[in-house]
């Protein structure tokens, strides 16, 4: 059997480990937005803004959230009001996700196209605002009841947004609402150590 030369093989190697230039403006994006955001508020922002890097490059951009209720929106906003009061929680899921979200998602966009209809980056939506408000929620509620018991009500509460908002505009009922609750609780019951290491929540 005819082996590989070495020239070819090496190039093979080379091509698997190319990165896209976008790939290497997401990278570089998401360290000098969480090292700025460090800056101004500690650590724990900076990790809050790594969860809406993660859910803009993988869950927004498949449309996990549209079909199976994925999405770190909800928890980060309330983790926000939680730990930085209910005004920046509120400014966390409307400002916050509106706009540094829709920068990392139009990179996202540049690597690979969205899956089914695209929403619109840097529009303030009916659900950033929701998120804005969730973010409120858990500034003024804070630690007063296990960190469980909060993002489970608040899930709640969003999602009976959710289902107003389709009926008012008369779309089906998702499943996926469903889903982003046991979502939300089994990812807080999972991380639930590292969650209040990491944002220094009793």
């Amino acid at each position: 059997m005819a082996k590989m030369p070495l020239e070819d093989a090496d190039e093979r190697n080379t091509s698997k480990l190319h990165l896209n230039p976008w790939e290497i403006i997401q990278i570089v994006l998401i360290v000098i937005v969480a090292y700025l955001m460090y800056l101004w508020k500690g650590p724990p922002l900076a990790a809050l803004t790594v969860m809406v890097w993660i859910d803009k490059n993988f869950f927004t951009r498949l449309k996990f959230q549209d079909q199976f209720g994925l999405e770190l929106e909800t928890l980060s906003s309330i983790i926000a009001g939680v730990i930085y009061g209910p005004f920046f929680g509120f400014f966390f899921g409307f400002v916050v996700w509106t706009f540094i979200g829709g920068l990392f998602e139009i990179v996202a966009w540049m690597i690979v196209p969205p899956y089914g209809p695209a929403t619109y980056p840097f529009v303030p939506s009916f659900d950033t605002l929701t998120d804005g408000f969730l973010g409120v929620v858990g500034g003024l509620v804070g630690t007063s009841i296990p960190l469980l018991f909060l993002v489970f009500g608040a899930c709640v509460i969003r999602n009976v947004i959710q289902i107003v908002k389709d009926y008012v505009y008369g779309w089906p009922p998702k499943f996926a609402y469903v889903i982003n609750i046991l979502f939300n609780v089994i990812i807080v019951i999972a991380f639930q150590y590292y969650l209040k290491a990491i944002f220094n929540i009793s």
